[in-house]
């Protein structure tokens, strides 16, 4: 899934991003999905995060798909990321679109 090469507004995440934060990360996702038909996100500098954080985007990504709208990852997920998509049970074999989102190979996990 060629994720980059897609038409959208460009949304990029970096730091902490937890129960702390996760106000502020949820608001600039809401203002996007309202403002276009495609968002492109970018979790390359995320560092610390949680799973407040998956549970956000995986309802962003659901809320885009009902509204007909587009949401991708610019990357696939990695590092600490991945390990907690993993960890909290976000890449099961079994549901290939969400694998398919997170690590842009189709739920080859």
């Amino acid at each position: 899934m060629p994720a980059a090469s897609q038409n959208g507004t460009r949304l990029s995440f970096s730091g902490e991003m937890t129960i702390r934060t996760i106000e502020t990360a949820h608001r600039s996702l809401c203002d996007k999905l309202q403002s276009g038909d495609g968002i492109i996100i970018d979790v390359t500098e995320v560092g610390d995060a949680d799973l407040t954080f998956i549970q956000l985007i995986e309802a962003a990504r659901r809320t885009a798909a009902a509204q007909g709208k587009t949401l991708v990852l610019a990357a696939p997920a990695s590092g600490g990321l991945r390990s907690l998509l993993d960890r909290g049970g976000f890449l099961p074999k079994s549901d290939g679109e969400a694998a398919a989102f997170w690590t842009h190979n189709g739920g080859d996990v």
